[in-house]
């Protein structure tokens, strides 16, 4: 990577906030390649301390964690969320049994 040549004492100069953004805005993607690079090479899992208990089939596969862990998470509005396609999925339920019960009675007659 070709870098512009900058006298020394610039060095010593503060940069300006919006420089600093820049130039940190112009690195972000390379940082985060570099992040995402380092955990598949060391197949981490975040829940993972070591893959010394690993089995050498399973290395690539996200620990298992119960329902209940994830639903102690849950916060009020992913509650009512969850709730509200709860529902959804019960109406849609109920119409296709009513739908398939009207069905079975035409074919009873």
């Amino acid at each position: 990577v070709m870098s512009v040549r900058r006298p020394v004492w610039s060095f010593f100069v503060p940069r300006t906030p919006t420089a600093t953004l820049r130039s940190t805005a112009f690195a972000a993607p390379t940082i985060l390649f570099g992040i995402a690079t380092t955990a598949i090479v060391l197949k981490q899992s975040f829940y993972r301390t070591s893959l010394l208990d690993e089995d050498a089939a399973t290395w690539d596969r996200i620990d298992p964690v119960s329902y209940t862990h994830l639903r102690a998470h849950e916060t009020p509005e992913h509650l009512v969320c969850r709730l509200l396609l709860e529902k959804k999925k019960k109406k849609k339920r109920r119409k296709r049994n009513e739908k398939n019960d009207r069905q079975s009675n035409k074919n009873n007659r």
